[in-house]
């Protein structure tokens, strides 16, 4: 029973691979590359990322809203019944921590002596005012170095994005490369298969009438046992390679689907060698088009604000304020002229330990990042120095392996014709089939080798346009 299952299941996807197509159309890279693209989830997911980022800055952001803030005060019971209200908008601008404020307060009622500042005319008191540093927090403060940190972080989330869909779209790439080269080797020995299994009716034709030994029958059929095996592995390595690929080939709801065996194309796509003149050249490029080291440099960038921000804390505070105010309406004529005020605070760190810690911390951390972007830069030169030399060997073993199957061809004929004048061995002949089989399986692997070490070129060298990652995609 498992056997007759076995052999439907064999034939149906020999149906499939034979037969026409079941789907609409061939499976091409293109397709896989847009899918994966649209739908893996680690993509979406780091899409996400920048979305959390981008509202992390707009909190951010917040420290330069415009703020209404208001000031009341009453006496319901006791002697005094003053009531004052202050009621002003304030406006902060990032430049050197400048504040710029108007207001409007007005009192009604009795106060005691000690509290005359409240007192205003009638119609109440206008003022318009500026406050901004001199030294300490002039260029940055905390709030500032957490909106200056929160823009490098969403564009080190930009950044993990665009690695996100390079690592996803390179293996998107090599997963469409494995399941084509597992298509290609299954046909192989399902052509090898059927060679055996057409040869055995005639050999058991030429037995009944005498012309062959009973020997060579069974022989026959050993192979068939042992051919029908290796298809059985074949395929299911086909299965695999299909199931892996449809990690990245999505619907439109971003479901995984399985290629049909009838949408695998008949060769691998055509992709154009890189021949570089120029291997200093071509490693700097790709070093400037790696997304890492615009990783650092978001990182280093943190770190220098860390450092500016450290370097704030030991300076003396020097803070200035303007302000011009006016009384209107009735009431002390004292309070009816026009007023300037100059106001200067004015604080010294006497212990700067906290800002001392700050600034060791930066230098440390910048030095060690340092070493990292050396590191990096060292790793990228030797990974595409390997990856030029596997494409130079992948291309000379591809065509070796095409020689090699020519030759394996020439001589399988050749073998065939002597086998049928009776000048041959039969082990002889099947050995010749199992030479055109190896050949042509280790052209499709040479193959599959030259397009992943194309994949690993570009990923080494962040060609979006190889990689079919559009800009703002």
């Amino acid at each position: 029973m498992r056997r007759t299952s076995r052999r439907l299941l064999t034939s149906l996807l020999a149906s499939c691979l034979l037969a026409g197509p079941a789907w609409s159309a061939t499976l091409t890279l293109d397709d896989v590359l847009g899918s994966s693209l649209k739908h893996y989830p680690q993509i979406l997911e780091s899409r996400a990322g920048v979305q959390a980022q981008q509202g992390a800055v707009t909190a951010a952001q917040g420290i330069f809203d415009l703020e209404l803030k208001n000031d009341s005060y009453a006496r319901p019971e006791g002697f005094y019944d003053g009531r004052y209200t202050d009621t002003r908008i304030e406006k902060r601008f990032e430049g050197t921590n400048t504040r710029v404020y108007g207001g409007y307060r007005v009192s009604d009622g009795s106060f005691p002596i000690y509290e005359d500042k409240l007192f205003t005319n009638e119609g109440g008191e206008f003022a318009l005012g500026a406050f901004f540093s001199l030294l300490r927090d002039r260029a940055i403060d905390e709030q500032r170095f957490t909106l200056m940190n929160s823009e490098l972080q969403l564009n080190a989330a930009e950044l993990d994005l665009l690695l996100t869909k390079i690592s996803v779209q390179h293996a998107a790439m090599q997963a469409y490369a494995e399941w084509l080269a597992a298509g290609q080797i299954v046909q192989v020995r399902r052509d090898l298969l059927q060679i055996a299994e057409d040869r055995q009716s005639a050999l058991s034709q030429r037995a009944e009438r005498g012309d062959v030994a009973n020997i060579f029958v069974t022989e026959n059929r050993q192979y068939i046992f042992a051919r029908r095996a290796q298809l059985n592995d074949a395929e299911r390595q086909f299965i695999n390679a299909s199931n892996q690929l449809a990690l990245y080939w999505r619907d439109a709801n971003g479901q995984p689907q399985t290629p049909d065996p009838s949408m695998l194309p008949p060769a691998f796509p055509v992709v154009p060698a890189p021949e570089p003149t120029d291997l200093d050249g071509e490693i700097l490029t790709a070093i400037s088009a790696r997304p890492e080291f615009n990783v650092l440099d978001a990182n280093i960038a943190q770190e220098q604000n860390r450092l500016a921000l450290g370097e704030n804390r030991v300076l003396p505070r020097v803070d200035v304020g303007l302000e011009t105010s006016r009384d209107y309406g009735a009431g002390s004529p004292t309070r009816a002229q026009t007023e300037a005020m100059v106001k200067l605070n004015v604080s010294i760190p006497l212990q700067r330990r906290a800002g001392e810690g700050i600034i060791a911390q930066a230098k440390a951390r910048l030095k060690e990042l340092e070493y990292q972007r050396r590191l990096l830069d060292d790793r990228i030169r030797a990974e595409l120095k390997n990856i030029l030399a596997d494409i130079t060997m992948a291309r000379q073993n591809v065509e070796l392996a095409a020689q090699e199957a020519d030759v394996a061809r020439t001589m399988q004929r050749a073998e065939q014709e002597r086998f049928t004048s009776g000048a041959s061995d039969f082990f002889v002949v099947n050995l010749r089939e199992d030479n055109v089989a190896n050949a042509r399986i280790k052209q499709a692997q040479m193959q599959l080798k030259l397009f992943k070490s194309l994949a690993n070129y570009f990923a080494a060298t962040a060609n979006l346009e190889k990689l079919r990652i559009a800009e703002g995609s």
